[in-house]
């Protein structure tokens, strides 16, 4: 559970990622023009009516005696799942940033970001970075080693929940019933509230889906900053390609 506060900062990482990301898409980040036309997602979100077996973590239910809740904390691992995700945060600023992630479980990802129409997208494939300015312009390759990579953070990666190695005491988990989810689907959800104890004015709240237990909504807002970071999950294979066309970048 710490890894969601620790790790990645918690809520302040993702927004402070989101940040430069406007600011990058605004300086227009000295990458060169190209051709590329980047393809719209379809982000139905997948259902099902088949409640999954999923085994129940001792640990977990030892400190938070609650089966669904350690149910969903083997699903927390975002990285391993193939996924697509589309999200908004609000920095500090008043800046609004749009985003749509999508994950083949193995590694690989896409990254596109949006603000006031302007558009940053990065592939990260087989061990290079790509990255494009705008659409409809060339994309950028880079190894992943390399420092002029500039890899951008995947936003989701900011959540990293674990109830089955560890269950700090600075963390409460307040369950708030069962609600709707997903944009396009007849979805049912639990939804609970997280909140750190150093943390007291960030409030997240978890959506998971109550037959698959999978993450199907991340949210948090910062009460003091303002700050605030929404994220949908749908779980669909997608395969992350090579883009084209592509220019290899001088460093």
């Amino acid at each position: 559970m710490r890894k969601l506060f620790r790790n990645q900062d918690g809520l302040s990482r993702p927004i402070i990622i989101l940040v430069i990301v406007v600011l990058l898409v605004i300086i227009g980040a000295a990458i060169s023009q190209s051709n590329k036309k980047d393809n719209k997602t379809n982000t139905q979100s997948n259902t099902s009516t088949t409640t999954a077996v999923v085994p129940i973590s001792s640990a977990c239910s030892k400190n938070y005696n609650d089966d669904n809740l350690c149910r969903f904390a083997n699903y927390t691992d975002l990285a391993n799942h193939q996924y697509i995700a589309t999200g908004s945060a609000i920095a500090s600023s008043g800046a609004k940033t749009s985003f749509i992630i999508e994950n083949d479980g193995k590694g690989n990802s896409k990254l596109v970001f949006g603000v006031n129409g302007k558009q940053l997208s990065q592939i990260t494939l087989n061990g290079y970075v790509y990255i494009q300015t705008g659409v409809n312009t060339t994309w950028q390759e880079y190894p992943a080693s390399s420092a002029g990579a500039a890899a951008i953070k995947n936003p989701a990666n900011g959540f990293s929940l674990n109830f089955n190695t560890s269950t700090p005491a600075d963390v409460s988990v307040e369950k708030m019933g069962i609600t709707s989810c997903g944009t396009k689907t007849k979805s049912t959800c639990y939804k609970y509230k997280v909140v750190e104890t150093s943390a007291p004015g960030t409030l997240q709240y978890i959506l998971f889906d109550t037959h698959t237990y999978l993450l199907r909504q991340w949210s948090a807002i910062n009460s003091t900053t303002k700050e605030q970071i929404e994220i949908n999950f749908s779980y669909i294979g997608i395969p992350i390609t090579k883009p084209s066309p592509v220019k290899q970048a001088t460093n």
